[in-house]
């Protein structure tokens, strides 16, 4: 009797592994061409929100990214389908899993991106800048001038930044620790606001 109770369980759960496993089937997308982009007639593109790249001015969406989505809407003729993510990881994920054609956004280019991704030509270059308040708004701290002056320091960036990596590299470039804090919710123009209100 016990032989036969402990065949019924092998079936059972067997059974129920089979089922688990057929139930989990997951739907792969991969990465589209520019062919089967124009044949689907929809281009889907990622951007993040923020205040100079997509945003709501008024009644309407305005931006520099936001520019850019619809010159291509016009030029190809196709219909863009907008996502809103703020974080870098996710949009690059989302590139690779094929839910996402474009990327619209600032990427700081590194090596390792380049090996994984293509790029347009740079529209614009920016250089990595530390934000802080000036003495007079500061209870008279000196600023930091020099990346010496960075030691023991906490420094406060969006969450998936790519200027983590320099900053870890700065901290072993200077040979003591800067403290990094990464934030979940605020990007970088949320970030330089912060500051500037103490």
């Amino acid at each position: 009797m016990i032989v036969i109770y402990g065949v019924l369980l092998v079936v059972a759960l067997s059974l129920m592994v089979i089922l688990y496993t057929v139930s989990r089937k997951v739907e792969i997308v991969l990465p589209r061409d520019f062919s089967e982009i124009v044949n689907s007639g929809e281009l889907n593109i990622v951007t993040d929100y923020n205040p100079i790249g997509y945003h709501v001015s008024g009644d309407t969406l305005a931006g520099f990214q936001h520019g850019l989505i619809k010159a291509l809407e016009q030029d190809w003729k196709l219909k863009v389908n907008i996502f809103l993510e703020n974080s870098l990881d996710k949009n690059l994920q989302g590139l690779k899993q094929g839910r996402y054609d474009i990327v619209a956004r600032n990427i700081p280019v590194t090596t390792h991106l380049r090996q994984q991704f293509g790029f347009t030509e740079s529209i614009n270059l920016n250089k990595q800048v530390l934000v802080q308040r000036k003495p007079e708004f500061n209870d008279s701290i000196t600023p930091i001038r020099q990346h010496l002056d960075l030691a023991k320091k906490t420094i406060h960036i969006h969450r998936d930044s790519p200027v983590i990596l320099r900053l870890q590299n700065l901290s072993h470039e200077i040979g003591d620790t800067i403290f990094i804090i990464q934030n979940d919710i605020y990007e970088t123009e949320q970030l330089v606001m912060m500051v500037a209100g103490g």
